[in-house]
């Protein structure tokens, strides 16, 4: 049996996830697709190095943007 607090915790945790996932989506929409595919690739036990390089590449160069 989990205590109240973890389940708390958990839910707390979940809506922060949320609200960032939101926040990303509206700065990078391409982020949520590129997502989906890495986990998809994850599923099925396939390679996800270059996804995951384009991805932070590109994560890289929207925070320099703004800078």
């Amino acid at each position: 049996m989990t205590s109240f607090s973890k389940l708390i915790t958990k839910c707390l945790r979940a809506w922060v996830e949320f609200q960032n996932r939101k926040r990303m989506a509206r700065v990078m929409p391409e982020i949520i697709e590129r997502k989906k595919l890495i986990e998809k690739n994850r599923r099925r036990h396939r390679r996800n190095r270059a996804l995951l390089v384009e991805q932070r590449n590109e994560m890289t160069r929207m925070l320099r943007v703004r800078q």
